[in-house]
């Protein structure tokens, strides 16, 4: 992780998608991005990530979510 990355307010989804370790495909996180499931925010074509609540939302995955057995 750069400083830039530690330090900046917004990221790019290639960047948090490093943050990740690359746990899953640039698609799929794409594709996560789309579906609203990754929070963001879009400016013109570009897609943003708040770097704050992208890691607020990573911290919290899998809180309240149960499987059904």
């Amino acid at each position: 992780m750069d400083v830039l990355t530690q330090t900046a307010a917004a990221i790019t989804p290639d960047q948090a998608l490093a943050l990740l370790g690359k746990v899953i495909s640039r698609a799929s996180f794409y594709n996560a991005i789309n579906r609203g499931e990754v929070p963001h925010l879009r400016l013109c074509k570009r897609i943003i990530i708040p770097r704050a609540a992208f890691l607020r939302w990573l911290e919290s995955a899998g809180c309240g979510q149960r499987e059904a057995h």
